[in-house]
């Protein structure tokens, strides 16, 4: 980490091959890559692949949950070291606890969090998609000041003028971080 910057890459794969990885050769050397959409039958190519292109892959959220077989996973993979927290909930879980996985990553003996994350969306999941938003901020309160990463899928709507002087209200307005 000579430059002390760290480059993230994002992107929900939406259930195809591994070979969808190969658009990252030539754009992007992440050094942090997470992947949302990954299926359980897709998990072994992506983490091979992976592994070629110099990544370490973290044991994916729903090998961690007990082998389930959900439709999407989540993955991490980092060219450090690092390995899978369990994410720990004061109140309530999301709805779906497979699309939110956090590790650690650890670099020239300093670590922090990267936490993914696949927020369902609202017209077909409604409630489900503030209880995953709430069970992500539980997640990232417990950060107690570690550096974290928040990356992932949040299905955000599209940004449509607002009418009749309707105001809009995000998700993270009434939350400071700090």
């Amino acid at each position: 980490m000579g430059d002390k910057s760290i480059r993230v890459v994002t992107w929900n794969v939406n259930r195809r091959g591994a070979y969808a990885l190969d658009a990252l050769k030539g754009l992007a050397q992440p050094d942090v890559l997470t992947l949302q959409e990954v299926t359980f039958n897709q998990r072994k190519d992506f983490e091979e692949r992976l592994r070629v292109m110099g990544f370490k892959c973290c044991p994916d959220s729903q090998h961690h949950r007990g082998g389930k077989r959900y439709g999407n996973l989540i993955a991490v993979a980092s060219r450090w070291t690092i390995d899978l927290v369990e994410p720990r909930y004061s109140k309530a879980k999301p709805p779906w606890c497979e699309l939110l996985v956090q590790a650690s990553v650890y670099v020239d003996g300093r670590s922090f969090l990267v936490i993914n994350v696949h927020i369902p969306n609202g017209s077909n999941y409604g409630w489900k998609k503030i209880d995953t938003f709430n069970a992500l901020r539980d997640v990232v309160s417990k950060a107690k000041g570690k550096p974290c990463i928040v990356a992932g899928d949040f299905n955000e709507p599209q940004l449509i003028p607002l009418q009749d002087g309707g105001r809009l209200v995000t998700w993270g307005q009434e939350w400071n971080a700090r």
